[in-house]
């Protein structure tokens, strides 16, 4: 590879990071986008992007909505957590492995930032095959499948 081409990738990697240009954000055990866009737009496009994918959303908390009837009005809007699940995935992924099952459904979650950005993003699942030593070839794989489904999910906001 010429000096240039190396020079040119390493310019526009500097590029990208000095002025936060990315898809996504992502940390070892979390990935998100910030979207500008309501809450109502993201959650048509989260809950068809499920649907498309076979993944069935089970249930929405609205956890905003729960803090403030406990009385505390300080706290982030529009913040959800859609619990998602495919039982064929999920017979996959626990046959061998039933510890797992604390870990699942998969969740998706929302919150305004500082800015007035929609957040959304996922717990990240992989990390759960080195961290809890999975050795079964279909859990890894589904786990694998499951999370590039679900960054896909998210990812759809941004198109």
């Amino acid at each position: 590879m010429s000096l240039t081409k190396i020079l040119l990738g390493s310019l526009t990697a500097a590029y990208l990071l000095l002025f936060n240009i990315s898809f996504g954000y992502e940390d070892s055990e979390l990935y998100w986008i910030k979207v500008d866009m309501s809450l109502e737009e993201a959650d048509m496009v989260i809950q068809s992007e499920a649907e498309g994918k076979n993944l069935k959303i089970i249930k929405i908390l609205n956890i905003t909505k729960g803090v403030q009837e406990q009385g505390y009005k300080d706290f982030w809007e529009d913040m959800r957590i859609y619990l998602t699940c495919s039982l064929s995935m999920g017979y996959k992924i626990m046959k061998n492995n039933p510890h797992l099952a604390g870990y699942f459904p998969c969740r998706i979650f929302t919150y305004k930032d500082k800015d007035g950005k929609l957040v959304v993003g996922m717990a990240k699942i992989s990390p759960l095959i080195k961290k809890l030593k999975i050795k079964d070839k279909t859990a890894i794989t589904t786990i694998k499948y499951v999370e590039k489904t679900m960054r896909e999910i998210i990812n759809a906001l941004k198109e």
